[in-house]
């Protein structure tokens, strides 16, 4: 799989993705879609510069962007490669532009004379298209309306409404016959050759507020919708009200994490002192707790030495340590004081802001003073913090043992060293900003990731 940021591009085994390394393709790309038609070959698009950059996923580097439209103030919306010689992408202005990434060879025709209808307020241009062959593709606009041509010669294509003055957000065919698109709420599948009127299925049983983001259909019977807060997977040719699978149980003050101590169980958290331990496996809840008691402030973090046992820092330099299946509490104390104002420069003014537990009795937790705090998980006494970052805020920490700890800061390093001793070796990691969180495994393999969704692997 290819994915891509603003301005990289990173190649990864989707079974294992922990090896993969972004690469910058260009310090002053906007890149917005992309499409692979083959696992040599990608090609990516700026909205807003209008340009159209290809590599090679295998082994990417630095491009020269090749300029594809001229229309001033309109972006490109989406991009479809039917093929490695062939790929149309769609402008805000109503235009399609169809080329050849290999020779840079284009044609440019406008195929939707009024691409924001007449509703105010909604979304305008050709928002998505889909391109189930190399002489057919499919588009849908921000008036609801839809239209089929062949790139290579447009003509003036018909635009049909299917759903009248909504905007429509994506689409997706799952052959030439069939093609599924959505707007804020609802599915359309259709035959772009003869649209008619589809009838308009509701997705999601409860609203949200939340525009569905994303559609795919890997099969004419299986397609995928996504929102924000959860996932719909239903068959478009004989449609059911699907049910809907949420990431994380709600909370008005947001999960904070999740942890799974075994293949069984696994625990959620949110800032409330809120919790939910439930079954990965087939999502049925084991137990629901709710006891923010313990905390002074917001909950921050939490790690599970066992299925018996989790403890949970907050931002009021509190832990508290409980059973996950009953929410029990085991203990609680006052382990590091308020940073408040006292933060760094631009840094969170949260106090504790990471912990891990390698023993049943020994957990490291940080805060935002690059303090390094180690205490009893069952004990009720205090802690005491220890510098060791100055002037930096730690953000997270991972101990694959008792005698072995990871630290990352806001400066894009790394500290690793023995949490029973003072001393740490510091590792600038190249081209990273703020680190946000690490993970480690027993078999000596970390993995911190950055603010801007880059991931740097280690291996001793």
């Amino acid at each position: 799989c290819t994915a891509i940021g603003r301005t990289k591009a990173v190649t990864f085994n989707p079974a294992a993705p922990a090896g993969a390394m972004a690469v910058t393709l260009g310090a002053k790309l906007l890149m917005t879609q992309l499409a692979c038609p083959s696992v040599t070959q990608c090609t990516a698009v700026e909205g807003i510069a209008s340009d159209e950059l290809t590599f090679n996923p295998q082994a990417p580097a630095p491009v020269t962007p090749e300029k594809l439209d001229a229309e001033e103030f309109n972006q490109l919306l989406d991009l479809a490669c039917p093929s490695a010689t062939r790929c149309t992408t769609t402008s805000q202005g109503g235009r399609e532009v169809t080329f050849n990434p290999q020779t840079g060879g284009r044609s440019s025709f406008s195929v939707d004379p009024s691409p924001g209808g007449s509703v105010v307020g909604q979304e305008t241009g050709i928002q998505a298209v889909a391109c189930p062959s190399t002489s057919t593709c499919m588009a849908v606009d921000g008036a609801g309306r839809t239209l089929t041509f062949n790139p290579a010669a447009p003509g003036k294509p018909k635009l049909v409404t299917i759903d009248a003055g909504t905007p429509l957000f994506a689409v997706a065919c799952a052959k030439a016959t069939q093609c599924t698109t959505v707007d804020s709420e609802h599915e359309l599948t259709f035959n772009p050759l003869h649209p008619g009127t589809p009838k308009r299925h509701k997705l999601f049983a409860k609203p949200s507020g939340l525009s569905i983001a994303g559609i795919a259909c890997l099969t004419p019977t299986s397609c995928t919708a996504v929102r924000t807060d959860g996932e719909v997977t239903f068959n478009p040719q004989r449609f059911r009200m699907p049910r809907t699978h949420t990431i994380d149980p709600s909370s008005d003050e947001g999960i904070v994490g999740v942890r799974c101590p075994s293949t069984t169980e696994c625990v959620a958290a949110d800032a409330n002192g809120g919790a939910v331990t439930y079954n990965p496996r087939t999502g049925k809840l084991i137990r629901r707790h709710f006891d923010p008691g313990d905390f002074g402030g917001s909950l921050v973090a939490f790690s599970c030495f066992s299925t018996t046992q989790c403890t949970a820092v907050d931002n009021d330099g509190d832990m508290a340590t409980f059973q996950p299946r009953t929410g029990k509490r085991i203990a609680s104390a006052k382990i590091d004081v308020p940073v408040g104002l006292d933060a760094p420069s631009g840094d969170s003014e949260d106090e504790l802001s990471g912990v891990a537990c390698p023993g049943a009795t020994f957990c490291v937790a940080v805060d935002t003073l690059g303090n390094v705090v180690t205490f009893n998980s069952r004990s009720r006494h205090k802690a005491t913090p220890t510098a060791i970052d100055k002037g930096h805020a730690l953000n997270a920490v991972a101990c694959p043992s008792t005698g072995r700890c990871v630290l990352v800061d806001s400066a894009g390093q790394a500290l690793t060293g023995n949490p029973h001793q003072t001393s740490w070796t510091t590792t600038t990691l190249s081209g990273a900003p703020a680190l946000s969180d690490v993970t480690c495994l027993k078999s000596g393999e970390c993995v911190a990731v950055d603010s801007t969704g880059d991931a740097f692997v280690a291996r001793s």
